[in-house]
């Protein structure tokens, strides 16, 4: 008979903290979300981005952290020292908009009570991985503070094989261009490899026509011809095809040119100012 109390009594107190949690999450209306997918592969060397949004009523105050591995790195926009992460690795990218969702949007969004009505907000808090390292692989969590609500991604760093900073004395500039042809914008630090590690750098998203347009802007239209450059720097053959405005589209074989990243940049360095 006491044990069955016993049951009883967990029963009842599990009940109870269901409903209060029930209770709390009724009292905010929001919407929690990401583009990112749970599983995010990255490159050492490069940077990687995890996107977190929050839409809210302007009249409900909500605050974000970022945890790696358990451990909270960010509190709302505040860096947490103790959190052992390097703080030159990671950059909170918080921006806060009060334009993009309409007010008939928010209220079916959020499945208001007839008759109320709000302003909705959107809160990016979107983590940047810089320079990453094999140490920046592991579980994220991105949740709000006030409300049981998160979510979970997993970072695997990828073996680029490049040195790190390689892209640091690489001088040239192309970002007009780049932007004047709508170059996906993780291919667009191509464009500009001094600041790849401010930006979120993912060749292995780049579509065909993102390399397309980035070579057509190197080679000034094919004005300009890297070709002799690539190979007195031992680029391989089937890689030539980024080294002049012969591209067409991605094959199986340039996915090995990665490799040779560095050298073929130095090429268009060399010829960006002639």
């Amino acid at each position: 008979m006491k044990f069955l109390n016993f049951l009883f009594n967990i029963y009842f107190i599990l009940l109870s903290i269901l409903f209060i949690k029930k209770s709390i999450c009724s009292e905010f209306h929001f919407h929690l979300t990401s583009t990112s997918d749970v599983f995010i592969p990255v490159l050492d060397g490069f940077s990687g981005k995890l996107q977190c949004t929050v839409y809210r009523c302007n009249d409900q105050k909500l605050s974000v952290s970022w945890l790696k591995n358990d451990n909270t790195i960010f509190n709302n926009t505040k860096f947490i020292v103790s959190s052992g992460v390097d703080p030159s690795s990671v950059y909170l990218q918080y921006t806060i908009d009060e334009e993009s969702v309409k007010g008939e949007e928010c209220t079916e969004m959020f499945r208001l009570p007839k008759g109320r009505t709000c302003k909705c907000i959107t809160e990016s808090y979107n983590l940047i991985l810089r320079n990453i390292t094999k140490q920046d692989g592991g579980n994220y969590r991105c949740l709000i503070n006030e409300v049981p609500q998160q979510l979970d991604f997993h970072v695997e760093v990828l073996d680029s094989g490049l040195k790190q900073g390689f892209h640091r004395h690489i001088t040239y500039d192309y970002t007009a261009c780049c932007l004047e042809r709508g170059i996906n914008p993780m291919c667009r630090s191509m464009c500009k490899p001094r600041d790849m590690y401010l930006e979120v750098f993912d060749p292995i998203s780049c579509q065909s026509a993102d390399f397309r347009n980035f070579i057509q802007c190197v080679t000034d239209d094919g004005r300009k011809n890297y070709t002799s450059c690539c190979q007195s720097r031992k680029v391989p053959d089937f890689c030539h095809d980024f080294c002049s405005n012969n591209f067409t589209m991605l094959k199986k074989s340039h996915r090995l040119c990665l490799y040779y990243l560095p050298e073929i940049f130095e090429c268009f360095n060399q010829q960006a100012n002639t």
